[in-house]
């Protein structure tokens, strides 16, 4: 009888149980179905402990499912913990952009909708942060990350100021980072890189350690450093052991890992709080004795600005009387470590996973990686011509625009947070085109990072990487939220009222116009404090990174299966960089062949090579080569040539009137798309126009610089032409030289020679633009010259590259935007230049006689390849 008894008292519980959770479920579906959005029933939410547990292996079960492509099935899609990071837009583009998920624990709002989510991160006061995931973070009690209401107004007021540029915080992160970049750039100099993780993990701590809180550590050394009186550990080894047990040191209780193989963790965590709260204490001295103690540490870092920030915030308070009694002490030392651990957490690993994900993304893109290590020559080389021999954050961050729209691309494609979460308390409304829903108490609310930044509506072609969708220039679509002037135009970033564009603003006024649309660092009221600290390492480290180095992959690594990795990612882990670029390795290869980067030293030795072993060789095997550099002449602008006069009167042109050349704006390499028209149309003589240096032969050549000039001569015969006494260029003279030998491809650093049936002739005319000139911005947010003699000046160098190719009999052009890059000329007034000398205007026709083609090649598709575009459509 026991066994019956036994059944009869477990059945009715059993049954009992499975009644309420289909109560449950009942209810939270009858509440999801009132919204009016899609509803769809899953076993488990993702916030569940039951399917974070699955997660994992649901993972390694549907690898190679994932890996394909598909996105989850949709049996246990919304059970996995950050699902929507491999399926990107799939359930969006099943479901809808905003739907509703239910389980008998409560339901989801998933929303990859760009005008709500801008909605719902702006009123934090209807859409908190759900208290069971945020929980977590407060080890020292509420911090900006955490707080909500008032709090968290109190919480903004004290660490806001500490980020904003005029605190000195990014100055130092980008030193810092320099300094940390160049060690280990010294490291794989001496050595092949061995992790490339972990060196990329101990750069970003070194420079969080040193901007965050003053403390210096070698990046690229695993020295424990001196351990005080009274530590166990030293600082280097407590912030590096916590770093790496982060997740654990929230998620298990103190006491338990201290019985487990992670009590080292423990203690690591323990020596770090005591060694912060030693600082606090020295630097709360230094800051209330009103200088008389000396502050330790550098200016600006994040530790002496929080305490000065808060020191200020009383000072503040008790003059005006206003402030509640409650808070009129300002920060308690908890507050200051729960914002300073806060911030540790979030500028960690994040950016070190972004640098490598950048990494691999320009191994696996050489064209991609010479236009930003072209952009990074250019600054580098201002610099240097100002007398500076160090980039400064103040005067390059805002110059480096194109490795800005890379470093953006690199945080949309790959964001380091794939869910925005919020949950509303009350029942809330939330608008979806032209409807409005009623959310219900408790519903979370899930803004969807990839489906959003995947999304065609708001980036055009949105799974490719393109940098210069970042430009001022650059628009696509209404970008989600309204971004759009009381006109109805895209507004404008520059600012009328200002002839430079400052760095302070540079950084974050692109995304603050993509309401919505980015949320790599959420948006709105409640938009990350540190993305400038994060937007200074970035840029510094590939600035310096660049200048010098090349990123390839490794050797016998598939370029295909990099690229598939590098759109799949990863989630819940590092990204192993040392997968798809070489690692140490116990060969004895050669450096040149095995190492994952060439360095402008490397450069300046290939191109050395190139011009006193390579170039020889190339003109004893061809007498065409070689007869033609003593063919080169150095031509003055001569003002004889005078197109005809159009007849007002007359609505068609005379009979004799010069056909206008048929003009094409690709973009391309100039000698390879020279190479094109000569293939369209064999024995022609095609010209091409060299955007030279004014100072010397091939510009910085000799010296390893990339731009266009120092391109043509690595490839070609071109640099011996460049006879040294034409130089220094006289303002109107240009050089002409006759049947340049093309022998290399335009492969990034390629240093094999093409046979010799593949090379291909062509003229080069050597033009220096006008280096420099003063740019304002008119009415329309357009940059023009400033003085009229400039451009002048460069309107005579345009007729003068005409009257060079009508002069030699040439039919068939390819130009570019000359001094549209490092020389700052204004490429909307230089293809205006470029059209009115082309095709004349309304008095008489252009200075192009006689030239049937002419094609503008501009290697970067950015503002410059727009510009010309609209120009000559």
């Amino acid at each position: 009888m026991q066994p019956l008894t036994t059944t009869s008292t477990i059945l009715p519980l059993v049954l009992t149980i499975f009644g309420v959770q289909i109560a449950r479920l009942w209810r939270n579906y009858a509440q999801a179905k009132k919204t009016g959005l899609p509803v769809i029933v899953t076993p488990l939410l993702e916030t569940q402990i039951l399917a974070q547990i699955a997660t994992p292996f649901l993972r390694a079960v549907y690898l190679k499912y994932l890996d394909q492509g598909k996105g989850w099935p949709r049996w246990c899609r919304f059970m996995i913990h950050d699902w929507s990071w491999e399926d990107r837009r799939r359930a969006h583009e099943e479901y809808g952009d905003v739907f509703v998920v239910v389980s008998t624990e409560g339901t989801i709002c998933y929303s990859a909708d760009a005008k709500m989510g801008w909605d719902v991160m702006n009123r934090r006061l209807d859409f908190t942060k759900p208290r069971d995931k945020y929980k977590l973070l407060e080890l020292y009690g509420p911090n900006v990350g955490t707080a909500e209401g008032a709090e968290f107004s109190f919480h903004v007021r004290i660490t806001g100021p500490p980020f904003s540029d005029g605190s000195g915080v990014n100055e130092l992160v980008w030193s810092e980072t320099m300094c940390q970049t160049r060690n280990i750039l010294r490291k794989w100099e001496q050595e092949a890189p061995g992790d490339f993780q972990n060196d990329i993990n101990a750069l970003t701590l070194a420079v969080i350690s040193f901007a965050g809180f003053g403390r210096k550590l070698e990046s690229v050394t695993e020295q424990s450093h001196e351990i005080p009186s009274g530590y166990n550990m030293s600082f280097f080894q407590a912030v590096r052991v916590t770093t790496a047990y982060m997740f654990a040191i929230l998620l298990i209780p103190g006491w338990l890992m201290k019985i487990t193989p992670l009590a080292k963790a423990q203690i690591a965590y323990a020596q770090l709080d005591k060694y912060l709260r030693e600082m606090i204490s020295k630097e709360r001295v230094a800051i209330e004795s009103g200088g008389t103690v000396k502050s330790r540490g550098p200016t600006g870092n994040l530790l002496q600005s929080v305490l000065q920030s808060s020191y200020d915030y009383v000072q503040k308070g008790e003059q005006q009387k206003t402030e509640e009694k409650a808070k009129k002490h300002g920060f308690t030392e908890n507050e200051v470590l729960g914002n300073l651990f806060i911030f540790l957490l979030a500028g960690y690993e994040t950016t070190a996973n972004a640098i490598a994900y950048g990494l691999t993304v320009l191994a696996l893109e050489p064209s991609l990686q010479k236009r930003v290590a072209a952009e990074v020559d250019h600054v580098w080389s201002n610099a240097e011509a100002q007398g500076r021999s160090e980039l400064t954050y103040d005067d390059d961050f805002s110059q480096l625009k194109y490795l800005y729209g890379f470093m953006y691309e690199i945080f949309r494609l790959y964001p380091g947070v794939t869910i925005i979460a919020k949950m509303c308390e009350n029942t809330q409304n939330v608008e979806v085109g032209t409807t409005t829903h009623i959310l219900p108490p408790g519903c979370r609310v899930y803004l969807s990072t990839p489906a959003v930044h995947y999304n065609d509506d708001y980036w055009e072609n949105a799974t490719e990487l393109k940098p210069e969708r970042w430009s001022e220039a650059y628009s696509y679509g209404n970008g989600g939220a309204d971004t759009t002037s009381s006109g109805g135009h895209t507004s404008n970033p520059t600012s009328n009222d200002s002839k430079q564009t400052k760095s302070s603003s540079i950084a974050a006024d692109k995304a603050h116009q993509r309401r919505g649309t980015l949320i790599t660092f959420s948006d709105g009221a409640r938009s990350c404090r540190g993305r400038k600290f994060a937007q200074a390492e970035y840029v510094a480290f590939f600035a310096a990174l660049l200048y010098e180095f090349e990123v390839r992959l490794a050797e016998g690594v598939d370029r295909d299966q990099g690229r598939g990795w590098s759109l799949r990612g990863e989630r819940g882990g590092r990204v192993d960089v040392g997968d798809f670029m070489a690692s140490t390795s116990g060969s004895n290869q050669s450096r040149s062949s095995s190492a994952p980067f060439r360095n402008k030293a490397w450069r300046a030795k290939n191109n050395k090579e190139t011009i006193n072993v390579v170039i020889p060789k190339i003109l004893k095997a061809s007498p065409r080569a070689q007869s033609a550099i003593s063919r080169s002449k150095l031509i003055p602008y001569t003002p004889s040539f005078e197109p005809l006069k159009k007849d007002p009167a007359s609505e068609s042109p005379p009979s004799d009137a010069p056909a206008l050349p048929r003009i094409s704006v690709i973009q391309s390499d100039t000698y390879d798309a020279a190479i094109a028209v000569i293939s369209a149309k064999p024995g022609i003589q095609v010209g091409v126009l060299n955007m030279a240096s004014s100072y010397q032969p091939g510009g910085g050549v000799l010296k390893g610089s990339l731009a266009q000039e120092e391109s043509l001569c690595s490839r070609s015969t071109l640099y011996p032409s460049l006879q040294e006494n034409f130089y220094r260029l006289p303002t109107l003279s240009a050089v002409y030289s006759p049947d340049i030998a093309v022998f290399r491809n335009s492969e990034l650093n390629a240093t094999a020679v093409l046979p010799k049936e593949e090379w291909t002739f062509v003229d080069v005319i050597s033009c220096a633009a006008l280096k420099g000139p003063y740019v304002d911005v008119n009415a329309e947010g357009r940059k023009v010259y400033a003085r009229e003699k400039d451009r002048e000046t460069m309107t005579l160098k345009v007729r003068l590259i005409l009257q060079v190719a009508r002069e030699a009999g040439l039919t068939h052009l390819v130009l570019g935007a000359l001094g549209c890059g490092a020389y700052g000329n204004p490429p909307g007034e230089v293809a205006k230049i470029f059209k009115k000398a082309i095709c004349g205007d309304k008095r008489k026709h252009g200075y192009a006689e006689g030239i049937e083609e002419i094609v503008f090649a501009i290697f970067d598709d950015g503002e410059n390849l727009r510009v010309f575009r609209e120009e000559f459509s």
